[in-house]
């Protein structure tokens, strides 16, 4: 079967993209996320490489909810969607292109710096969070996140929501 066509408007990443390490950086039972760079530009990219577990018409209707609401989302608070990859080693439901997360999420933030930081930085990264579902519930059509993980960290330290095709609802 081919890989899962992305809705019009996402980047079409597929030629473009090249895994730096074989080794994924994090593997759940959905997805593994790899190391990786689009040709041409020297910032890492996250590579989402959705794992083929499950009835493939059901992965593939989830995957697609996940693609038009994750490319569709414009808030500081929810993690950028760069585009979709669908190389044939991404297998055959392609791969998902985002901002590398340097500051990693807030698990590893409170497992690492958690006792040293102040209560204003911590109560900062909730309403962060508070604020990417207040966006997500604002929208015409409000979309529920259904299971908060550990948030990524953004470029400047605040908390953006990763959205997940297991978890998004329409």
């Amino acid at each position: 079967m081919s890989s899962v066509d992305p809705p019009s408007q996402v980047q079409d990443l597929t030629g473009q993209i090249w895994i730096a390490d074989p080794i994924p950086v994090f593997s759940g039972n959905y997805s593994s996320v790899h190391l990786g760079y689009v040709k041409g530009f020297s910032s890492p990219i996250a590579i989402k490489i959705i794992k083929a577990i499950g009835d493939y018409d059901t992965v593939k209707r989830k995957l697609l909810r996940e693609v038009t609401v994750w490319s569709t989302a414009n808030h500081r608070n929810i993690y950028p969607f760069y585009g979709s990859a669908n190389d044939r080693a991404f297998g055959p439901f392609g791969a998902l292109i985002s901002p590398w997360a340097r500051n990693g999420d807030a698990g590893k933030l409170m497992s690492e710096r958690g006792q040293n930081l102040i209560v204003a930085k911590r109560v900062e990264l909730w309403k962060g969070v508070i604020d990417g579902v207040a966006y997500l519930h604002s929208l015409n059509r409000p979309i529920i996140h259904g299971d908060l993980k550990p948030t990524i960290l953004g470029s400047q330290g605040y908390a953006t929501l990763a959205l997940r095709y297991s978890d998004v609802k329409i």
